[in-house]
């Protein structure tokens, strides 16, 4: 059960700007991508606290095992989401409101543009990149004429919004362009503009930002590959160097070539064999995304077989949260999302909640 003695509660606000005609409730898919978020937050933020303290987590389903990020379902016309972290284990080490106030005190360093004195500061550079990433799918869309406030319940009522120029300041920190070095390892997806046989270069061009970069590629390069280009979007892995605003500007070598593959993926999973299909990102089109509302997955990789992991690490971390929830405290959206968990997996799901 949860140790709720030591536990803080954190306020998340969301207030809308609609006419008096419309409904003033929290949509779902805001909830669920909301609560999502939070929980990698606050996994990256315990990593943070436990690596002064020689305190691991081997992955987020490891931290899932001895925490539970909850939520009360928000009650109808109200914009405020409370969420509390709850100890799952005996063996959590960390208090789960030193969690929450760490999270918090980070997001108001984040703020000014410092990392110093936060956890933060001792997460490795892709963690860093991730909790940057977290902030960035929870501000609000853009023309839904909502925002997103961070509070702590019963604090000073300081406030967080959670907007653009926030996270623009806190991607600064968290992940600062003149750390990106130029023999970085990425992944670009573009178009085919031109292909100079002669000098084997092509020429990527990168629909989101209108720019294009020059690339030299291999010898054994299908020539298939390259005329199939123009026409599909291809992925190339390389080293590549970045302007200010973090689009690659120039590639100094090519690591792989190959098209970008959105056929089905067939997941493995306690005996079962799911399926989803793969999307590249709204904004970008650099990003493979699964999202299945059914089972609560919401999760995004540059490729994918690190896309096959996340989507089986989420699925644990979904069947760990909601078996251990009580079902009066699950808005209606995800309520079903832990049905259909049931139905699915049956006793395995009871057997997750326990940590088996």
């Amino acid at each position: 059960m949860g140790d709720k003695d030591s536990m803080e509660l954190i306020t998340a606000q969301l207030h809308y700007h609609l006419s008096d005609d419309d409904k003033h409730d929290m949509p779902s898919d805001v909830l669920c991508k909301l609560m999502d978020a939070i929980n990698v937050l606050a996994y990256l933020t315990a990593s943070g606290l436990g690596a002064s303290e020689d305190i691991k987590f081997a992955n987020y389903a490891d931290f899932q095992k001895d925490y539970m990020v909850s939520c009360s379902s928000p009650e109808p016309g109200s914009f405020i989401l409370p969420f509390e972290i709850i100890k799952n284990s005996n063996a959590a080490k960390i208090a789960p409101g030193g969690i929450v106030k760490a999270l918090f005190a980070s997001l108001l360093a984040l703020n000014t543009g410092t990392l110093a004195g936060t956890p933060l500061e001792r997460l490795d550079p892709d963690d860093r990149v991730r909790f940057a990433n977290q902030l960035q799918r929870m501000i609000p869309e853009v023309g839904s004429g909502c925002r997103l406030l961070f509070e702590m319940k019963g604090g000073t009522g300081t406030e967080i919004e959670i907007s653009s120029d926030f996270v623009d300041r806190a991607t600064l920190c968290l992940n600062p362009v003149d750390v990106q070095q130029e023999n970085e390892v990425r992944s670009v997806v573009g178009l085919v503009s031109q292909v100079d046989f002669d000098r084997r270069e092509l020429t990527l061009k990168i629909p989101y930002c209108n720019k294009e970069i020059k690339c030299l590629y291999g010898q054994g390069t299908p020539l298939s590959l390259l005329f199939d280009g123009r026409k599909s979007r291809l992925q190339v892995i390389g080293e590549f160097e970045y302007d200010d605003e973090g689009d690659p500007i120039t590639c100094k070598k090519v690591t792989s070539i190959a098209p970008i593959d959105l056929s089905q993926m067939v997941v493995p999973m306690l005996g079962k064999q799911l399926v989803f299909t793969p999307t590249l990102d709204v904004d970008t089109e650099q990003l493979y995304v699964v999202e299945d509302p059914r089972y609560g997955i919401d999760v995004y990789s540059d490729n994918r077989r690190e896309l096959l992991e996340l989507i089986q690490e989420q699925l644990l971390a979904n069947m760990r949260h909601y078996s251990r929830e009580d079902d009066a405290r699950l808005c209606p959206e995800v309520l079903d999302v832990k049905r259909k968990l049931i139905d699915l997996f049956g006793t395995n799901f009871a057997a997750e909640g326990m940590g088996a």
